[in-house]
């Protein structure tokens, strides 16, 4: 199955999005989108949203940003969060 195939990768592309070198961020970036296709494991999205909360490099071009594509990789198929047997609840601050 493509989801478990893929999942195992998200804390690798993750070290590589913290990269110093740009052309390893940028590959890192390429990776998770062909990977997101095919949706994430819950537990890799939940993996993916946690480092999403964090700081990374700045990108090649201002409208790029590491954190919202680990977001956007969690929901542009989210098979992982559709496929959960528990409830889960977020609290919304504003």
């Amino acid at each position: 199955m493509t989801i478990m195939k893929n999942s195992g990768r998200i804390n690798k592309i993750v070290d590589r999005l913290r990269s110093n070198k740009e052309s390893t961020r940028e590959e890192a970036s390429h990776e998770l989108m062909e990977i997101s296709k095919g949706g994430l494991s819950l537990e890799k999205s939940l993996q993916a949203l946690k480092a999403a909360a964090q700081s990374f490099p700045a990108r090649r071009y201002d409208f790029q940003d590491s954190s919202s594509e680990l977001i956007y990789a969690v929901i542009r198929n989210p098979i992982g969060l559709l496929t959960c047997n528990s409830s889960f609840t977020v609290d919304v601050v504003g």
